[in-house]
């Protein structure tokens, strides 16, 4: 599996998002809030809602 989190969000996307995204992985939401390139610089992560 990915070892960063950038190669986690490029995994689940398959490709870098151009500006603030969320996915959702296993029971987390994650909102992509800044990128530098190809690297996630800002992450937003919150357990999904019941």
């Amino acid at each position: 599996g990915p070892k960063t989190l950038s190669g986690l969000v490029l995994e689940y996307l398959e490709s870098f998002p151009d500006g603030a995204v969320g996915l959702t992985v296993d029971r987390y939401r994650l909102e992509i809030l800044e990128l530098g390139g190809n690297i996630v610089r800002t992450v937003r992560a919150r357990p999904e809602a019941a």
